[in-house]
C-alpha cells in the first residue's frame, strides 16, 4: 500500500491545499470532479475504484483522475472495508456520491464513521435529489 498511503511521498503539486488528505469514492462526474479540483490545488487525493471498473471513456477517466493516486478496493469484502476505514481514519476530507443508502449498507457512511469516533469533513455531490418535498425513505 506504499503507493496509495497518505504518508507516501507528497504530490509534486504544491498549492494552497498541500498537506490535506482527500479520499475520493466519487462516481461519474460530480464526485471525481470535486476531488480533481482539490488535487489541482495540491491536496493529496486517493481515488478508490472497484476492481475492473472503468465508468467513463478513457479520456474523461484520465482527465478526472489527474493528480490522484488510484487504489482498487472491493468495498463489499471484509478486507476492502477494513482498508477503506483505515484510509477514512487518516483522511481530512471524504468525497462520495453513491446512490442513497449504499455507503450506509457498507457501514462506511458519515453516521457510522462518526459513531466510531471518526469525524471527517464529508462531501456528497450528487446529480439526483436525495431530499426534498417528497418522502425521504430511511436506509
Amino acid at each position: 500500500m506504499d503507493r496509495t498511503s497518505f504518508n507516501s511521498k507528497p504530490s509534486q503539486l504544491e498549492g494552497s491545499l498541500s498537506g490535506i488528505n482527500v479520499l475520493d469514492f466519487g462516481h461519474y462526474y460530480p464526485g471525481p470532479m470535486a476531488a480533481m479540483m482539490l488535487a489541482d490545488q495540491g491536496a493529496n487525493v486517493i481515488r478508490v475504484v472497484k476492481p475492473g471498473d472503468l465508468e467513463l471513456p478513457s479520456q474523461q477517466y484520465r482527465l478526472l483522475n489527474r493528480n490522484k493516486k488510484l487504489l482498487t478496493l472491493d468495498l463489499k469484502s471484509v478486507e476492502g472495508k477494513a482498508q477503506a476505514l483505515s484510509l477514512i481514519e487518516r483522511a481530512d476530507v471524504v468525497i462520495e456520491n453513491f446512490r442513497p443508502c449504499v455507503m450506509h449498507r457498507m457501514g462506511l457512511d458519515y453516521a457510522s464513521v462518526k459513531a466510531q469516533g471518526r469525524s471527517r469533513h464529508w462531501i456528497r455531490p450528487f446529480l439526483n435529489a436525495q431530499s426534498g418535498p417528497g418522502p425521504v425513505l430511511p436506509c
